[in-house]
């Protein structure tokens, strides 16, 4: 493959835990598979593009969607190419299909958009992951996604934080269940209790964890808010923590997040 990323890309993924590509794939591609999604949402749950009247938030993905074979399309040189310099020599398989389909509808009359504090989570397994890169984290965007539209959030620097918190657990607590180390880490620092409300935080949420970069166990971390255009991907590590935003626009956001693991014999 042609495609390749800089040094600089390299440290910045090393650095934040993730990596911004703009038209990583066909943008036209992207645009005709949100024309498809739409068709299903129709088709499937009621919901007119063209009538607000319709709209309401499904609780399940696309699965026409999944199938769908454009979505070979995302499979693009550029795109391929960056997986690959970031896993190195961990084998991996391309996707055929890229993943859940993450749509969210606006729902303005919840008042101002706020920072949630349940749901953040990390997907992959910490001790299979805080020595290497066993994996990736893909978002691909099919919408335009601005701020407060839905896209999802992620805690910059955080697979550095885990690194740090896998290090200082027992053996045996290594080996517990993910949603007992999980529940753990979301522990192991006030900002991070502040997160996600199991501790004392400032009234100005936005400001105090998107706003600003704040260093925790020598770790500088803030909440980013992913958004972007159609074709656009986000690559990120797979010990990123993260979670589901509201969308407080007028537009539904639509995007997608696939695991992409090692393969093993």
């Amino acid at each position: 493959m042609d495609a390749y990323l800089t040094d600089e890309q390299m440290g910045i993924f090393e650095r934040k835990g993730y990596l911004y590509l703009s038209e990583a794939f066909a943008p036209e591609a992207a645009i005709q598979l949100q024309e498809r999604m739409w068709t299903e949402l129709r088709e499937d749950f009621g919901i007119d593009r063209c009538d607000r009247r319709t709209w309401w938030q499904p609780r399940q993905s696309l699965h026409r969607a999944k199938r769908d074979p454009l979505q070979c399309a995302v499979a693009s040189d550029r795109l391929l190419g960056a997986i690959s310099a970031l896993l190195g020599p961990v084998r991996w398989r391309v996707p055929s299909n890229w993943g859940v389909v993450l749509v969210t509808f606006p729902n303005p009359g919840s008042g101002d958009w706020s920072l949630p504090t349940a749901g953040w989570h990390f997907d992959f397994e910490l001790h299979r992951n805080v020595t290497s890169l066993g994996g990736l984290f893909v978002f691909t965007f099919f919408s335009v996604v601005e701020a407060c539209g839905g896209g999802t959030l992620i805690v910059e620097g955080s697979h550095r934080l885990l690194r740090q918190f896998h290090a200082e657990l027992s053996p045996a607590e290594q080996q517990e269940p993910h949603r007992l180390v999980r529940r753990r880490f979301l522990r192991f620092d006030p900002w991070l209790k502040a997160l996600t409300g199991t501790g004392p935080a400032p009234e100005d949420r936005i400001a105090y964890f998107m706003q600003e970069t704040r260093e925790v166990r020598g770790v500088p971390v803030r909440v980013v808010e992913l958004t972007g255009k159609p074709g656009d991907a986000v690559l990120c590590h797979p010990l990123i923590l993260h979670v589901a935003a509201p969308n407080q626009l007028e537009v539904p956001r639509f995007m997608r997040s696939h695991r992409i693991c090692e393969e093993t014999d």
